[in-house]
């Protein structure tokens, strides 16, 4: 009869098998004695902790409040394009108690993906960009003993189109006609669209242009009642899957 052979903790661990976790020892442990800060900064540590506590609540309800507003914006900033035909300017926009400006710029974060979901969308893309520049990388370049050849044209070096595509990064950009030229191209090409400001809003988000939200204040409420104002303010559970979506 084979005799089974004990384990030792060596032998467990490179065993390659599940194993129980164990309790943690510090679960047994007495807990720490504390110490008491000096008196001039023991206010300054409740401020910090209850700052802390509270510091997430409200940066996600301005990140929320910030993604409702501007979609709205630029939802409005599509419709008045849809139907002016012409890039409308910043737009002044007041709240109960607040007041910004909204301004849509033109520039945008051009990729392969925004590309081609606008294609899939019907927008022939190649029509409004042109190449801004290329994006040279050296760690490929002196990989590929390329530094003392790069005088030469490219034509020339017959190079790889892998290594060319590894090396040399086209950076686009899109034509400063594009804005000006989209809904003229939306009333030739489909000229049956029955909600232009809709199709436009949809290839803004696409494109994701920067936006701008200047000279925001609330005259009529101090700090104090800013803060309380975050505070009151309800928002959907659904709200934070809301926002990680956009």
């Amino acid at each position: 009869m084979t005799k089974l052979r004990k384990t030792g903790p060596v032998d467990q661990l490179f065993s390659g098998q599940v194993r129980p976790r164990k309790p943690s020892r510090h679960s047994s442990r007495r807990k720490k004695p504390t110490e008491a800060l000096p008196a001039d900064l023991a206010p300054l540590a409740d401020v910090f902790v209850a700052g802390r506590k509270i510091e997430k609540e409200i940066e996600f309800k301005i990140r929320f409040a910030e993604h409702q507003i501007k979609d709205f914006c630029l939802r409005r900033f599509a419709e008045l394009f849809a139907t002016t035909g012409r890039r409308p300017p910043s737009i002044d926009y007041e709240g109960s108690q607040s007041r910004f400006t909204f301004i849509q710029t033109g520039r945008i974060n051009l990729t392969y993906e925004k590309s081609e979901a606008l294609r899939a969308m019907g927008l022939p893309m190649e029509q409004w960009t042109e190449l801004k520049g290329l994006r040279v990388n050296t760690a490929a370049l002196a990989r590929h003993e390329l530094e003392g050849r790069l005088r030469e044209a490219l034509e020339a070096m017959r190079l790889p189109e892998e290594t060319l595509e590894e090396c040399f990064e086209p950076v686009l950009q899109l034509k400063e006609t594009f804005f000006d030229s989209l809904v003229n191209w939306l009333t030739r090409a489909r000229p049956g669209e029955k909600n232009p400001a809709r199709f436009t809003y949809e290839v803004l988000r696409v494109l994701q242009p920067a936006s701008q939200v200047r000279n925001a204040d609330a005259p009529g409420l101090d700090a104090d009642e800013c803060f309380k104002l975050i505070r009151r303010a309800e928002i959907s559970p659904d709200a934070a899957e809301e926002l990680d979506a956009a």
